[in-house]
């Protein structure tokens, strides 16, 4: 049984993210920048942080590039996370993979509305997110 729910997944992302209040961006060969799990300046994504930074130097040093693969949810489900590696994704991962939307395809400043409204979708509490612009 996971140690963590999907609603604590959500809440430590949601957290995460507007305390950041910056996406996780990485440099590619051509210096476009795209999202990262972790980036050298000790960044995370939404669904990263999910894990201590610590972990992504398992994985090649600060700057990961492990994706959401296989590799990252053994490591999720080592951490106490609910993660499917074969079937049908759990709660966890499609609330997981929404809040990657949040931080990958919109602006920061709409970050607080979008995260709201997959708190909502899912019936999580949302009480905490007052506290953040």
């Amino acid at each position: 049984m996971a140690k963590y729910t999907a609603e604590d997944a959500f809440r430590k992302s949601a957290i995460h993210c507007l305390t950041q209040k910056r996406k996780c961006m990485i440099p590619d060969l051509l210096a476009n920048y795209h999202c990262a799990n972790v980036n050298a300046e000790g960044e995370q994504c939404a669904y990263s942080c999910l894990l201590p930074k610590e972990r992504f130097q398992l994985f090649g040093g600060t700057v990961s590039n492990m994706g959401q693969g296989e590799d990252f949810m053994i490591e999720l489900a080592r951490e106490g996370y609910d993660m499917a590696l074969k079937g049908p994704l759990t709660l966890t991962q499609r609330v997981m993979y929404e809040m990657v939307e949040v931080h990958d395809l919109y602006k920061v400043k709409n970050w607080k509305e979008k995260i709201l409204q997959v708190g909502e979708k899912y019936a999580f509490d949302r009480s905490f997110l007052e506290g953040f612009e």
